[in-house]
């Protein structure tokens, strides 16, 4: 497998999601015009990489924060 990194586009679609993601719903995504998912190291494996890249879609890989405090403001959208 040889993937490559690429610069994101200003409003394109994508998807942040902790479900695994078969070639089935990944191709369902790119049908619905999503460009992207994000995915979370540590719950994601070589067979799901290649479902999503195999896809056409673009992948993100994040980590989970060792620590995180919830509060009214996250996710909360700043001007």
């Amino acid at each position: 497998m040889s993937l490559a990194v690429q610069k994101a586009v200003v409003g394109a679609r994508g998807i942040d999601t902790v479900t695994t993601l078969t070639a089935e719903s990944a191709a369902a995504l790119k049908a619905n015009g999503f460009s992207f998912v994000v995915r979370y190291l540590g719950s994601i494996n070589a067979s799901e990489v290649a479902a999503i890249t195999g896809a056409g879609l673009l992948l993100s890989l994040v980590t989970y924060a060792d620590q995180w405090e919830p509060a009214a403001t996250v996710g909360e959208l700043r001007h």
